[in-house]
């Protein structure tokens, strides 16, 4: 390392083009800036920031669980535009990728800077809104089957219920309507009709 560069240590000047790698303390700003040219890695004291950037380019940040050499690892990667879990050679795994708060408190999926969806301490999925967002599309996006273990609402109705044992066949008149208010009941319990 050049003594140019280990002066800089002390200077609150960016690193020359020159310089291979410098580390720049800022004392006003309480900025620490480790850089070569047009590269920076910044720890901003002040507001508890720590930034990574290069010019127009997107940074990456790789965590790595193991790792013996560039065909051979696990790790997460974290981009600007998301987290991606890889693994390659003997890293290929199919362990669970964990979003995971150990808290009580929720864990919460937005866009737009706005809040959607959460999954609540208790385990429930939830809106953020009420009555504002929906699973799926008409026609397209559509989730293919749902499995419910009890019931499904609409609204504070309850449209599907629990299967009930079967409704005999009707042989006469008699037993018609007897079968057809049977089937009524059995309506009326999954909330169809009123």
């Amino acid at each position: 390392m050049s003594d140019k560069t280990l002066s800089a240590l002390t200077e609150s000047t960016a690193p020359a083009t020159s310089d291979i790698f410098a580390m720049v303390v800022s004392g006003n700003s309480r900025k620490v800036t480790l850089a070569s040219a047009f590269k920076a890695f910044n720890l901003f004291a002040g507001t508890n920031t720590l930034d990574m950037r290069n010019g127009v380019n997107t940074q990456k940040l790789n965590i790595y669980s193991t790792y013996t050499d560039a065909s051979n690892y696990r790790r997460i990667e974290i981009y600007e535009g998301g987290i991606v879990k890889r693994g390659v050679g003997t890293g290929i795994d199919n362990t669970v990728l964990y979003l995971y708060n150990v808290g009580s408190g929720p864990v919460t999926i937005g866009t737009a800077d706005t809040e959607r969806w959460k999954v609540l301490g208790t385990g429930h999925f939830v809106a953020a809104l009420d009555n504002s967002y929906d699973i799926g599309a008409s026609g397209a996006t559509r989730p293919r089957t749902a499995y419910l273990g009890t019931s499904l609402f609409v609204g504070t109705t309850k449209v599907v219920g629990a299967q009930g044992a079967a409704v005999i066949d009707a042989t006469d008149a008699a037993t018609a309507i007897t079968q057809l208010n049977a089937l009524l009941a059995r309506v009326r319990a999954h909330g169809l009709i009123a």
